[in-house]
């Protein structure tokens, strides 16, 4: 069966016509384990396709980091968080300074992944934390065995729209969310729409 060449889904549970177009104050940046890109469950790529102008990805190499991502770390215009719990070396914040546009750094991998990726890479540990303290559980149901309190990339994009005082953005990825499962499961179990 032939798939979308944008969605890459097969193209009778395509959800490409529930893609909104959004705009936001913030910037998005997906650091990707290599693991974890390009999987068909992934969320990530939601905020890529809804958030085209502000959004970009990143596959993490431990030996050589992005050096358009390094560039945009450096940018003195934007204010970097990385969204990652406080550890023993360094405390997490719950509210960013709205002083400078800000770019949000995302870890997209398994918890034990996304361990790694901060422990071997000086560049994310020296970026201040910003950790999420989400209202709701998780409504991501595509794979098995997910931490409790744990957010899908799309839902924590959307938790920091909230933050951005974007609810529409909010609503809106999570609406696609609930699109993309019905499709996803659809697909998976091959049955109609």
């Amino acid at each position: 069966m032939s798939t979308c060449p944008q969605c890459h889904f097969e193209k009778l549970y395509c959800y490409c016509a529930a893609i909104p177009r959004l705009n936001s104050q913030g910037q998005f940046s997906l650091l990707y384990h290599d693991s974890e890109y390009g999987k068909l469950t992934n969320t990530g790529r939601l905020v890529l396709q809804s958030l085209k102008q502000h959004s970009q990805d990143y596959v993490w190499q431990r030996k050589v980091p992005n050096p358009a991502l390094l560039k945009k770390l450096a940018d003195t215009s934007l204010q970097s968080y990385l969204l990652f719990p406080a550890d023993e070396a360094q405390p997490a914040h719950t509210q960013f300074i709205n002083a400078l546009p800000p770019h949000f750094v995302i870890l997209d991998a398994t918890w034990q992944q996304a361990r790694k990726m901060v422990n071997r890479s000086p560049y994310l540990q020296q970026l201040p934390r910003l950790a999420l303290s989400p209202q709701q559980l998780s409504q991501y149901q595509l794979r098995r065995n997910q931490p409790q309190g744990h957010l899908c990339t799309v839902e924590v994009v959307a938790a920091l729209c909230e933050q951005l005082a974007e609810p529409h953005n909010a609503a809106q990825l999570k609406q696609l969310l609930r699109h993309f499962m019905h499709h996803y499961q659809a697909m998976r179990d091959h049955q109609p729409l």
